[in-house]
């Protein structure tokens, strides 16, 4: 719970959800490397991933401490370490000093986009590919 209560009081209702679109974003761009989305499938995901993001989070500094929180919990799920010894540096040192290293990282790399792209720059409404259209418009629980 006390990581919780952190990472509500740092990102807000958001919780984890920029590390989420991030890996979404990652697995667009991986399945584009892979043959196994197209150009015009991955430019559409990564756009409207990038819309969702822009319409949940009010800028760069809420969805980098959404983004490291999530990454942090993400870490700690997929470690094989017991959680007596997890758990502490999930709540203390390790995380703290993951958090401040990350953000230390971003301040002081003037080629991270952060620093020069706008929010709010303009983003095109792409239609959605003929190919993505029985995915996307697929309600949960529908079994075609």
């Amino acid at each position: 719970m006390r990581y919780l209560d952190a990472a509500f009081r740092h990102a807000g209702r958001s919780g984890f959800l920029a590390w989420d679109y991030s890996r979404a974003a990652f697995l667009a761009r991986a399945g584009l490397c892979l043959g196994k989305v197209t150009q015009e499938e991955c430019a559409f995901l990564l756009n409207y991933l990038s819309l969702q993001i822009r319409q949940r989070f009010s800028g760069w500094s809420e969805y980098l401490h959404s983004f490291i929180f999530g990454r942090n919990y993400w870490d700690y799920i997929n470690d094989e370490d017991n959680d007596a010894i997890n758990t502490p540096y999930l709540l203390s040192d390790g995380f703290h000093v993951s958090f401040s290293r990350f953000f230390k990282d971003i301040e002081a790399d003037e080629a991270c986009p952060v620093h020069w792209v706008d929010w709010f720059t303009p983003l095109p409404e792409l239609k959605a590919p003929e190919s993505l259209q029985a995915i996307l418009n697929d309600e949960p629980g529908d079994d075609k």
